[in-house]
């Protein structure tokens, strides 16, 4: 693809206006499969700031987790319905939300090891679903602008969540405590230890006890420290500048 310099302000909305009325002249109905609706990864990406405030300070109790639970699964849902998916694929997702939120409300009245099991690891799978939605809008976009640089910070703050999930599972299935030092990893623990390991902080207060949470643990630095030097570094470094898809190349003359 080419990258220029040239500045097109309010792109984002002249598009949606050229779709809406490519639709109409073509005698097509105006649903979501033919007009774009505006981006907001900006309300994605505080909506999942707002979960990780919830994780943190919210404490160890199923209705703690459950409230966590919707919080994700509104975050997603949202992450979904702005990337411009699909109505089916929407669907799909929404059903696995109704779900997650159901098998939620069950661990919340029962209180149950099995519940509590099933609502992190579906809690996972929606948070795992999250970087896929936003990489899905991603691919709309025609120039590197604020949605850009929030879907960026949007899909690292994802992966942070994912791997919290993680850790707190490999806990539930182990039996056992995950951190080195015996303690048992709490939500708020958890989350902790992620996101210091995405940053490749390293403060050593927290370390994981066996080789698979050392081992995961090490796939998160990787993937944080690459993720910056990389995606986040690649998109800054081109703000405000028009991406087109690169024009087919002449057949050679014969």
């Amino acid at each position: 693809m080419r990258i220029h310099n040239r500045r097109r302000p309010g792109r984002n909305a002249l598009h949606v206006a050229e779709e809406t009325a490519r639709a109409t002249s073509e005698g097509a109905p105006l649903t979501v499969e033919n007009v774009r609706h505006p981006d907001t990864f900006v309300l994605v990406l505080v909506m999942l700031i707002a979960t990780i405030g919830a994780t943190m300070g919210l404490p160890e109790t199923a209705w703690a987790r459950g409230v966590i639970v919707a919080l994700q699964s509104a975050t997603v849902l949202l992450a979904g319905r702005v990337s411009g998916m699909r109505a089916r694929s929407l669907r799909l997702l929404a059903a696995i939300v109704v779900g997650t939120l159901a098998v939620s409300l069950l661990g919340i009245l029962v209180d149950s090891e099995l519940a509590t099991g099933a609502t992190r690891f579906l809690g996972t799978l929606l948070v795992l679903l999250g970087p896929v939605c936003v990489v899905h809008g991603l691919r709309r976009q025609r120039s590197v602008n604020r949605e850009v640089i929030a879907a960026a910070l949007c899909i690292y703050l994802f992966i942070g969540l994912a791997f919290a999930s993680l850790y707190q599972g490999m806990q539930d299935v182990a039996d056992e405590p995950f951190f080195s030092n015996g303690q048992t990893a709490t939500m708020s623990d958890s989350t902790y230890f992620s996101f210091v390991t995405l940053a490749t902080v390293g403060y050593g207060d927290y370390t994981a006890a066996g080789k698979a949470g050392r081992s995961f643990a090490v796939l998160e630095a990787l993937l944080g420290q690459l993720y910056l030097v990389t995606v986040v570094a690649l998109v800054v470094s081109n703000v405000g500048r028009e991406v087109r898809p690169r024009r087919p190349l002449d057949p050679p003359a014969p």
